[in-house]
């Protein structure tokens, strides 16, 4: 079968932009460029004023497989749902604008999650590359399900959404995107697809991921995205509990939950931007006897969050079904019931 000229994509790779020119033009070229051909490529763009939309018509006048989708405003989650619903391939690979996919990236994942129809996500490893495409440093991640859920769990080591690959019928299952959890709108599928099935992350880099000035650290200023992420998380444990899934925008005491989950994550948010500040610290102390006299003074001034600094670092972040039960034990038995 020449899958080339396949009437119906297998794969339909799904890349939101907004402002992206300078780099979509690499990242169109990395799915273009891939061993597998029977895919189509969608493209959201969500109002971009860079000459974005010039760049992409360039290309497709070029190849039909690429489809572009002109939404402004509509935001990430919701752009991505629509691009799940205009896929007509079998599986979904996400990318972002910004980052690159492997030559034999659909292929190897396409194999892979033939060999497991358990699978309902399958990421990758990666490698870094800065603002230039300079290759950094490369990362893998645990192959085995239980692994995966337990790192998601805790915050751990886990495949960046551009290695995300999934079978469009269980995402569409599963709910796609919530439009409520806008800047952790990929673990919180990711713990709902969980729950449908197995995770899997193939032992390859099959992304080079960017890193570039206009990324912000995931804790920095107590940002939505702390917050979203540990409503997505308080809210899995609730569901897995058997108990009313509060984190669901639809649900009637939502506010009500996220003001619980803040409070209650008050001081966790602090300690994360303390570990950041100290991050950036380490980066800046170029002898290891300086790096020994910052931790000997942190042992000694804030012994405390040096326990929990290594706690963390060795288990991850361990209170969300905490929380969960918290919740859960001062509702009524109606708001308690799934």
């Amino acid at each position: 079968m020449n899958d080339q000229n396949a009437a119906v994509p297998v794969i339909s790779v799904l890349m939101p932009c907004f402002n992206g020119a300078r780099w979509i033009a690499e990242s169109i070229d990395s799915v273009l460029n891939q061993t597998l051909t029977a895919f189509e490529l969608i493209i959201v763009d969500g109002g971009s004023s860079d000459g974005s939309i010039d760049i992409i018509k360039r290309y497709i006048e070029r190849d039909s497989r690429i489809i572009l989708l002109e939404r402004p405003g509509l935001g990430l989650s919701a752009s991505l749902n629509l691009g799940i619903e205009t896929a007509r391939g079998e599986w979904i690979a996400r990318l972002d604008a910004d980052d690159l996919s492997e030559p034999q990236r659909l292929a190897l994942q396409l194999d892979a999650s033939i060999q497991n129809p358990r699978l309902v996500f399958l990421g990758s490893g990666l490698t870094e590359i800065d603002e230039c495409s300079t290759t950094g440093k490369s990362f893998l991640y645990p192959e085995q399900s239980s692994r995966l859920l337990n790192n998601l769990l805790r915050f751990k080591r886990f495949p960046p959404h551009s290695s995300a690959f999934y079978r469009t019928s269980i995402v569409k299952k599963a709910g796609g995107y919530r439009t409520e959890i806008k800047r952790a709108e990929d673990l919180d599928l990711w713990l709902r697809l969980s729950e449908l099935g197995e995770l899997g992350s193939v032992p390859q880099c099959l992304v080079r991921y960017r890193k570039h000035a206009n990324q912000t650290s995931n804790f920095e200023g107590g940002t939505p995205q702390v917050i979203d992420a540990r409503v997505a998380m308080v809210g899995y444990w609730l569901r897995r509990n058997g108990v009313s899934d509060a984190s669901r925008f639809e649900h009637p005491q939502y506010q009500l939950f996220r003001a619980f989950v803040t409070k209650k994550y008050a001081k966790y948010f602090q300690r994360h931007l303390e570990r950041d500040r100290l991050t950036s610290r380490f980066t800046n102390k170029r002898t290891k006897w300086g790096l020994l006299w910052l931790l000997v003074k942190l042992a000694i001034t804030k012994p405390f969050f040096v326990f929990w600094l290594i706690d963390f670092q060795l288990f991850g972040e361990r209170v969300a079904p905490k929380f969960a039960k918290e919740w859960a034990s001062a509702q009524t038995p109606s708001e308690v019931a799934p």
